[in-house]
């Protein structure tokens, strides 16, 4: 496993997140289309010329409408569960290669910064000692460079 996995790892992490606020806005939608009812509008009753003959007051539920965004969230759980089984295979793959890697301290830092979702400040902290945000991305860089 190479560094590119675990970028794929966050992005798809990534991915997820906003997936989830995309099924959020459109359930939203969906109860404001289920509270707000009915909807209204008005149409004109033929010209004689240029002047409408009258305005009709017409309204209804969107039935149309809701069957569209119920359709769309149901596509949308779909794929959200799809890459949700893929999260979990790779975020396996992802920790055994962690646990495999003979070096401690590269273990703790690759946990927590990609399993745990740790800023590199927070990694520093995390680890201790005398290590600063840079120094613990540069031992992190230097360990794929080779």
């Amino acid at each position: 496993m190479t560094k590119e996995i675990l970028i794929q790892y966050c992005d798809l992490k990534e991915e997820i997140r906003d997936l989830e606020k995309r099924i959020q806005d459109i359930e939203d939608r969906l109860v404001r289309i289920e509270e707000d009812g009915a909807v209204t509008d008005s149409v004109t009753c033929g010209r004689k010329g240029k002047k409408p003959l009258g305005t009709i007051k017409i309204s209804g539920f969107p039935f149309i409408e809701r069957r569209k965004v119920k359709t769309s969230l149901q596509v949308k759980q779909l794929k959200y569960s799809g890459l949700v089984s893929r999260y979990l295979e790779l975020t396996n793959d992802v920790d055994d290669y962690i646990n495999n890697l003979g070096d401690s301290r590269m273990r703790r830092i690759l946990r927590f910064r990609y399993l745990d979702d740790m800023t590199w400040l927070q990694v520093a902290n995390s680890i201790g000692g005398i290590t600063t945000a840079d120094s613990v991305r540069m031992e992190h860089d230097r360990f794929f460079e080779t």
